[in-house]
């Protein structure tokens, strides 16, 4: 309230110095060292003084005799060498802390966005690895964006969308096998686009230490990948923890094709004719709708692109506001 308070404080001020003749002058309030001096106060007479060609007093004078100490909860306005100090009522500031102390967390909630739902989704790094600076600063914008539109009345999810399919987590499971092989003397055979971190060699000793040699006589690709994400999304999400974030979904890629939700998505795109085949793959049409060119959404080889499961999400989600 008492952000508002100076908010409005400021708006008027610059509207008497409009009046003035002076143009784009913004109004800064400032807290004085010495508390008699009143709880704010503001430099904008000196700030006048070359333009108006007057002493700064009588700046300050004109500008306090525009104020009504009653619309900001004043109990004074002063003038003194040149600046203006303002003393809120010490009732009105008593009464605003009881508030705060009755409505604790509660305290500012506005009914802004009430009736309206929105989803954020933010930060969802690969669990291929730990978590780099740039992954906490999507987490700090992407958490207070959650909390201001929640105190602002809106509904809202913050979800994380965990990429645990596509080729990211293939290569995962191949740059684990390739440090596993390492711990029993073979050769490490790890390719440009596999994982190179200490975290991957941390997992191979943790399945060495567990399973011995096992895997070099079976098959370890579906197991590499679940011991993989599992254990770095773990950790990912302690360090979210530890940095007070948290989400109130986790969304797996894999379930959209667990439930049949990318299947459900192509056949609607085709029922409603926004593809194409074409040199045996079957195409988007987004040119249609802004992009530069169409794109592929099945592949030759029948895979699909990774435009499938990110449109399959985005459609969920679509059906899901519509529920709201």
């Amino acid at each position: 309230m008492l952000s508002l308070l100076l908010g409005n404080l400021k708006v008027k001020i610059e509207e008497i110095v409009k009046d003035l003749g002076v143009e784009d002058l913004e109004v800064e309030f400032e807290i004085p060292k010495d508390k008699s001096m009143g709880d704010y106060s503001t430099n904008i007479a000196f700030k006048l003084t070359k333009v108006l060609r007057k002493n700064p007093n009588l700046i300050a004078t004109d500008i306090v005799s525009k104020l009504n100490k009653e619309d900001y909860k004043l109990e004074k306005i002063e003038v003194l060498n040149g600046f203006i100090n303002f003393t809120f009522l010490s009732s009105y500031i008593h009464n605003l802390v009881f508030k705060i102390l009755s409505e604790k967390e509660n305290y500012g909630n506005l009914k802004v966005g009430e009736g309206e739902y929105y989803n954020v989704e933010f930060v969802s790094a690969n669990p291929t690895g730990y978590l780099h600076i740039g992954h906490g600063r999507g987490a700090a914008y992407g958490d207070s964006l959650v909390r201001i539109l929640k105190k602002a009345g809106y509904k809202v999810d913050s979800e994380y969308y965990i990429n645990d399919g596509g080729g990211q987590i293939d290569n995962l499971a191949h740059s684990i096998y390739e440090r596993y092989k390492e711990l029993f003397g073979l050769k490490c055979e790890l390719k440009d686009d596999y994982y190179h971190g200490p975290e991957i060699i941390e997992i191979a000793k943790m399945i060495k230490a567990k399973v011995g040699d096992e895997y070099l006589k079976k098959d370890y690709y579906l197991d590499f990948k679940k011991i993989g994400v599992d254990y770095l999304l773990a950790i990912l999400k302690k360090d979210l923890e530890d940095f007070n974030v948290t989400f109130d979904h986790w969304f797996s890629e894999t379930s959209l094709y667990e439930n049949g939700d990318v299947e459900k998505t192509i056949e609607y795109l085709n029922k409603h004719k926004f593809t194409y085949l074409e040199d045996g793959a079957l195409w988007l049409k987004s040119s249609e709708y802004g992009d530069d060119k169409d794109r592929v959404l099945i592949k030759q080889d029948g895979s699909f692109t990774y435009l499938v499961p990110d449109i399959a999400y985005h459609r969920i989600h679509g059906d899901q506001y519509q529920k709201h």
